[in-house]
């Protein structure tokens, strides 16, 4: 993977940003946010380009990062159908995961998604609060879906996750949703 998209560049979103820069500075990686969070977002060093829309965002990475609340990540869901390639893989960020990946099944018809929620954060918001050591030792819950691949990207998006420093626990998506209710 070369090609990230960061949708959401804030406190979780900017500092993964920051972390995989850190981690592997051969990677390219766009935001899409508002204009003055982007801004921010490029001068952090969080992101490489700042996308002028959501499709142009999206187009060409080999990862897709939602990393924006709930109810922001359903509608963006919806706002994708149609323009992400099938060889792309979706990654969120949202503390319950269920509801998510149902949207991503019935919006996206997508088995590339890898649902997560960093066991990670902070009382303050915002991209200015970003850090790159936010993930650094947190556990980092992955919800592979049942018909996901296996593969080498696969693998791949797992060893990226792995290198912001934070510590992989696989589990299915109602377990997680019942132990963090």
């Amino acid at each position: 993977m070369r090609s990230i998209t960061i949708i959401g560049c804030g406190l979780m979103g900017g500092s993964l940003g920051l972390a995989l820069k850190m981690a592997r500075p051969d990677l390219h990686i766009a935001g899409w946010d508002a204009p003055g969070t982007l801004e921010s977002a490029l001068q952090r060093g969080a992101i490489d380009e700042a996308a002028p829309s959501l499709y142009a965002a999206v187009e060409e990475a080999d990862l897709i990062i939602l990393a924006t609340p709930l109810s922001s990540t359903m509608q963006l869901i919806e706002e994708l159908k149609g323009h992400i390639p099938a060889d792309t893989w979706i990654h969120d960020l949202c503390s319950v995961k269920a509801p998510v990946a149902v949207k991503v099944g019935q919006e996206l018809g997508h088995h590339r998604f890898l649902g997560g929620h960093p066991m990670t954060g902070s009382e303050k918001s915002g991209i200015r609060f970003a850090d790159a050591a936010l993930y650094e030792n947190a556990t980092y819950v992955v919800c592979p879906g049942q018909q996901m691949p296996r593969d080498d990207s696969y693998h791949a998006l797992m060893s990226l996750l792995e290198a912001t420093g934070a510590m992989l626990l696989e589990m299915d998506t109602e377990t997680h949703d019942r132990i963090a209710a």
